[in-house]
């Protein structure tokens, strides 16, 4: 009978940690697709400029874009690890 109370007690553990992790998972997602709205945001007050020559834009649009990149790649991680992981918690119901 113990065995079984122990038995319940680290699935009920498991499951908590299981549900924490995909709650930090969509927490990564949301705060990537914040940033990467900003970027967009930047991008609309200078990408004029730096494609009519100031120079001072191009630059930082070139570093926008290497910025929007990695967070572009980030959110497909991220959105493939919470997917692996709500497959995961429907496997274990």
């Amino acid at each position: 009978m113990r065995l079984n109370y122990f038995s319940d007690h680290q699935t009920k553990s498991t499951v908590s940690r299981q549900i924490s992790t995909r709650d930090n998972l969509r927490q990564k997602r949301d705060t990537v697709v914040t940033q990467i709205a900003a970027i967009d945001e930047q991008w609309k007050l200078i990408a004029y400029k730096a494609h009519t020559g100031d120079s001072a834009a191009e630059t930082k649009l070139i570093k926008l874009n290497r910025d929007r990149l990695v967070l572009t790649d980030d959110e497909v991680t991220i959105a493939v690890a919470l997917e692996a992981r709500i497959q995961e918690e429907e496997r274990l119901l």
